[in-house]
């Protein structure tokens, strides 16, 4: 189970941000990078069928430049709410195609998409972790709940 939850979380993160943002997410073995105020990071509870939760953890700059793409903006002209936006779109798209491929034809009901407080901590307490790079840029997806991890 643990290697198709590997191979959907592949492919959801790699269409959602080549269909969001034309750029292409690559799988890594390294946690990325944390600098000190730079990382966001949004979560998704799971209600049903499992419950759970989804964390999305990304560089600033990273997020921006997928923004940038998303809304047509110049990085200049990019508020805030607008970087949330993208980063809350970003975790809910992933959410949702990585659920289609592990519990396919299975109706499931998700929360609603929050940025949580800015941590400078790495992704992985009790939590299955994948790491990817844009450009060199890395950023990490998480997926923790213990009857999804029971499968594991």
């Amino acid at each position: 189970m643990r290697e198709r939850m590997t191979r959907a979380m592949h492919k959801a993160v790699a269409e959602t941000i080549e269909n969001m943002a034309f750029l292409e997410a690559l799988p890594s073995q390294e946690p990325p990078p944390i600098e000190e105020g730079e990382m966001l990071r949004a979560s998704l509870l799971m209600h049903d069928p499992v419950q759970g939760e989804f964390l999305l953890q990304m560089p600033r700059n990273l997020l921006l430049g997928i923004a940038e793409a998303l809304f047509g903006l110049p990085v200049e002209e990019l508020t805030e709410q607008l970087a949330d936006d993208a980063l809350l779109e970003l975790l809910n798209t992933v959410a949702g195609q990585f659920l289609n491929e592990v519990i396919p034809g299975q109706v499931y009901r998700l929360g609603l998409p929050e940025i949580e407080p800015s941590s400078d901590e790495p992704l992985g307490n009790g939590e299955i972790v994948w790491h990817f790079l844009i450009d060199d840029e890395g950023f990490s997806v998480a997926v923790s709940g213990s009857s999804l991890l029971e499968q594991a």
